[in-house]
């Protein structure tokens, strides 16, 4: 399988400026269920931009989680897909529970809707 290579600017120490304000960054977790199936899950819920951001909660529904600017989460250590690691390595790099960060726009451009979930 190839890497698919996003055509949007993919989110990286150099540009985060470029990512400052706008909320279009997501955390995402790592995660393993009970049945051993290994999954990715997105923090929090999504609020209005005048709302404190949610950092609790998890959600499979790319739609109704939180979305991050890079200044709302730049105080944080988060590993950054597409600069740290690419997106399809997971499995391979992340154990359970590890999280990191990635622009919406890169992550709707590679992954796989499945009945409005994105995994």
């Amino acid at each position: 399988m190839t890497e698919q290579k996003s055509s949007l600017p993919v989110l990286t120490k150099a540009n985060y400026s470029d990512f400052a304000v706008e909320r279009n960054i997501v955390i995402i977790s790592s995660h393993t269920f009970d049945n051993g199936a290994r999954n990715l899950l997105f923090w929090g819920r999504l609020t209005a931009n005048d709302e404190p951001r949610s950092f609790g909660g998890y959600t499979q529904d790319i739609d109704k989680c939180e979305r991050y600017a890079y200044d709302e989460i730049s105080r944080k250590t988060f590993p950054l897909c597409g600069s740290d690691f690419p997106l399809m390595d997971w499995r391979k790099r992340l154990k359970d529970g590890d999280d990191f960060i990635i622009c919406v726009d890169d992550l709707i451009n590679i992954a796989t809707p499945i009945n409005g979930y994105v995994w």
